[in-house]
């Protein structure tokens, strides 16, 4: 149900990082959204992986757990960071105020939702039963 391959964690995250990247409010997490693409190839990396079961449980908690924290932190440092990039805006371009505010809400939007669906992947991985 939410197996997804790589080729598509690949196009939702080249997605958010063009959204996040146009939008100058949330341009830090273009970064992040990266990152997460790289956390992607992981997880589906071991999930596919010819390892013994244990092996792959261990590492699906410690990529649910880096994750997990990751995503805390990202949090953090993009609610930090949007009074300075509203003074930004606010100075330079603020014609473009209202669009900067949708795509980065967009981009937000697209940023969780490929995290939830890592998560759910990693949270698969802990869940994986001998076939």
């Amino acid at each position: 149900m939410f197996n997804m391959s790589l080729r598509k964690y690949r196009r939702l995250a080249i997605f958010a990082i063009i959204i996040n990247l146009i939008s100058i409010y949330t341009a830090l997490f273009a970064v992040w959204s990266a990152i997460l693409l790289v956390f992607s190839i992981f997880i589906i990396n071991n999930k596919e992986s010819s390892k013994r079961l244990i092996d792959k449980k261990i590492m699906g908690f410690i990529q649910t757990f880096m994750l997990a924290v990751f995503t805390l932190i990202f949090t953090v440092f993009g609610v930090s960071l949007f009074p300075i990039m509203h003074h930004v805006v606010d100075a330079y371009i603020p014609g473009f105020y209202y669009l900067f505010i949708v795509l980065g809400i967009i981009g937000l939007i697209s940023f969780y939702y490929l995290f939830i669906k890592l998560f759910i992947e990693a949270i698969q991985v802990l869940k994986m039963k001998e076939i």
